[in-house]
């Protein structure tokens, strides 16, 4: 049995790398092979964006006894965290001897980082075991064996009891946070054209961002933040997920994963990683910043609805990213 200590942000608050990393926890935590520990790397830095120091020594103090009672250390953490954290997790493994394997969250590539940045995870990789990351673009900029494929996922067993594939496209969802960049507005624009159409909006406001903002047409609605169980439950009550983001820091988005185990269409926007998240009629990309794009992508998903020519192609993604199994070949990598 391998002692694992994993490192990184627990929820709340709920984001992404917060949900990833949880999901992880709790798949490790069944595993019958691994002895989990976790150090929650959660509030080292203040609102202000600013280190606090007493709790930042305390925590390099419990990481010490942490990787001296484990044989392997994870960090499950976004470039900039690894930035800071990934040097001292580095000395102590080398230190220890200890096997150390870096998950970098985002979809962010090396070349897209500042110097600094990218210099710190050049060298973060140079002295990790093996480097996980979450797109496939990010695996062919770097070109290193130590590099694999670990893309957040869900799972499939899990999500099979929401499964619902839809008939006719009557309405659809926009589930993340709510930010000008994740192509909001845009999307509003597109289905205030479509009175035939609902669009229901949920996640954390963003950008100064208000409801009345989000309401401007009737058959748009904003109803808060879903989170946990009753995302699957929202997810099964819509007939496809809208996400035209173009948002900097884009990966590849949990919501997509869940649609796609919930047996949905998506509609997703050109940009970095997102199309990856896409195969045949699953769903359609359009180009970002558009809301005639995203009109015309919406008329796509209506045909291949009424098609069903999008369910085998979900199917098949669904299985390519169901997040047990790229757990399990994870761990027999260790």
């Amino acid at each position: 049995m391998k002692k694992l200590l994993a490192v990184g942000t627990l929820p709340p608050p709920i984001g992404g790398t917060s949900i990833s990393f949880q999901g992880f926890i709790d798949m490790a935590n069944e595993h019958p092979s691994v002895s989990l520990s976790i150090l929650d790397s959660r509030g080292l830095r203040g609102a202000d964006g600013k280190l606090k120091i007493t709790k930042f020594i305390s925590f390099i103090s419990k990481l010490k006894s942490c990787i001296k009672s484990s044989d392997v250390v994870m960090l499950h953490l976004s470039y900039q965290a690894l930035t800071l954290l990934a040097p001292f997790a580095i000395l102590l493994c080398k230190t220890f001897k200890k096997k150390l394997v870096i998950r970098r969250f985002g979809g962010v590539l090396h070349n897209e980082m500042s110097f600094f940045h990218r210099v710190s995870l050049n060298f973060a990789l140079k002295h990790s075991d093996i480097y996980l990351v979450e797109t496939k673009r990010q695996v062919k900029e770097l070109k290193n064996k130590k590099v694999v494929f670990y893309p957040t996922g869900r799972s499939k067993k899990f999500f099979s009891l929401y499964n619902s594939p839809p008939s006719k496209l009557t309405k659809v969802s926009f589930i993340s946070q709510v930010k000008k960049t994740k192509g909001i507005f845009e999307l509003i624009e597109a289905v205030g054209n479509r009175p035939d159409l609902k669009l229901e909006i949920y996640g954390p406001l963003y950008d100064g961002i208000k409801k009345q903002d989000l309401e401007r047409y009737e058959n748009i609605k904003y109803l808060g933040v879903v989170s946990g169980i009753s995302v699957n439950e929202v997810i099964s009550d819509t007939d496809a997920i809208c996400l035209p983001s173009y948002y900097p820091g884009e990966g590849y988005p949990g919501i997509i994963f869940e649609a796609i185990q919930c047996g949905k269409p998506v509609l997703v926007s050109n940009w970095k990683g997102l199309p990856d998240l896409v195969y045949k009629n699953s769903g359609v990309i359009v180009e970002p910043k558009s809301d005639t794009a995203i009109i015309e992508g919406l008329n796509e998903i209506e045909k291949i609805i009424e098609s069903e020519e999008f369910i085998p192609d979900i199917e098949k993604l669904s299985a390519e990213f169901d997040s047990d199994s790229i757990f399990n070949d994870f761990i027999n990598r260790l």
